[in-house]
């Protein structure tokens, strides 16, 4: 038996032809968005230079570090200017190429020659928006706020990207189940985690792990192995085509939770269920985190909960609405977040920490991630 098929059952679980379609309509979508709102404000175009704002207009899939410019008219159009060494499908009126390096070396200042590849459209703009401070010899109108306002409601490719990048991350949390036990080493809860999500999504994806320690309520992993009777919370997200998701699922090193632990749990699950039933469009992200706060730090003295209640995540893995107590931030239609309460304390020897993943459409509530809570 292959090393795949032993450790990575679920291989290539992406469906990559059925997402591009659905990203080359959201991106000209968005790219309407923007140009209507350039009309609005007297704009006559806009420079898209950020990398998620590359994959948010233009679908571009490749490391954030390489260099790639876009630009997008009063009318829609919408070009894209991508270096040599780049290997992604992008989604634009028009493509230009531009060398970003030679013999493999990186050109330094390559940030520089994407937006000189624009150079003849730029040309022909006066006035003209971008997500970027400067461009050299040219006087900018900044637009960063309004892209990121228009990042708030998620388009239906976005959420079907965040819901494959879930899909990934159950994967690698349906690989880590079944070896979680005492004795194994932190760091290899994480490679394995890791492993199966590349498997799972057919492709690399950089480093997914937040939290992996045994005992503690968070952490990097350790080369430290497992002990009997602790808690692992592992919080840990997965990314698909520049897509986030981030989910938490706490294991048992032991395989089952002691009586405390299993308290701690059924009152994590029991806050997530209230919360759940509290968000709607309109309800501020503050009052629903000083509810569950309220909830959970009053079941007993020497427990706690002391972080936020959650964040929104698409293109970042925490972006807003944050769910914090002192959050103005409010519920909108279209947009997607995750809810994550926790039980922290001496005896609970780690901590339960619960994590879902949801979107707000219709006017209602939908979670995205259906792994099981007690996986």
């Amino acid at each position: 038996m292959s090393l795949t098929t032993s450790l990575y059952p679920e291989r290539n679980i992406v469906d990559r032809a059925a997402l591009a379609r659905l990203q080359a309509a959201g991106c000209r979508e968005r790219r309407t968005r923007l140009s209507n709102w350039l009309v609005e404000v007297g704009l006559d175009g806009a420079v898209i230079t950020r990398p998620q704002h590359l994959t948010y207009f233009f679908g571009l899939h490749g490391w954030r570090s390489s260099p790639a410019s876009g630009f997008v008219g009063r009318d829609g159009f919408g070009l894209i200017s991508v270096g040599n060494s780049m290997e992604s499908d992008v989604y634009a009126d028009e493509t230009v190429r531009f060398d970003d390096s030679m013999f493999a070396t990186t050109d330094e200042d390559r940030e520089r020659a994407a937006i000189a590849a624009l150079d003849i459209r730029l040309a022909k703009t006066k006035g003209l928006g971008a997500d970027c401070t400067e461009i050299a010899g040219r006087t900018i109108t900044p637009i960063y706020n309004q892209i990121l306002s228009m990042r708030r409601r998620k388009h239906p490719d976005e959420v079907a990207l965040i819901s494959a990048a879930i899909a990934v991350n159950e994967a690698g949390y349906r690989a880590i189940a079944p070896h979680i036990a005492p004795g194994l080493l932190e760091t290899e809860v994480f490679a394995l985690f890791q492993g199966a999500a590349i498997v799972a999504a057919g492709q690399t994806m950089g480093e997914l792990g937040n939290d992996f320690r045994g005992g503690q309520p968070g952490g990097r992993p350790r080369p430290v192995p497992l002990v009997e009777g602790d808690l692992l919370p592992v919080d840990a997200g997965a990314v698909v085509a520049n897509y986030f998701s981030d989910m938490c699922r706490t294991f048992a090193v032991a395989g089952t939770r002691a009586p405390p632990q299993e308290e701690a749990f059924s009152r994590v699950v029991h806050a997530l269920s209230i919360a759940e039933d509290m968000i709607r469009p309109g309800v501020r992200c503050g009052t629903v985190c000083q509810e569950i706060s309220s909830i959970l730090n009053s079941v007993r003295g020497d427990w706690r909960f002391d972080h936020h209640l959650g964040h929104g995540l698409g293109l970042n893995p925490v972006e807003r609405p944050f769910i914090n107590s002192g959050s103005n931030d409010i519920f909108e239609e279209g947009c997607t977040f995750t809810l994550e309460p926790g039980l922290y304390g001496d005896n609970l020897r780690g901590g339960i920490r619960l994590e879902q993943n949801y979107v707000i459409e219709n006017g209602a509530l939908r979670r995205l991630s259906s792994l099981p809570l007690d996986i």
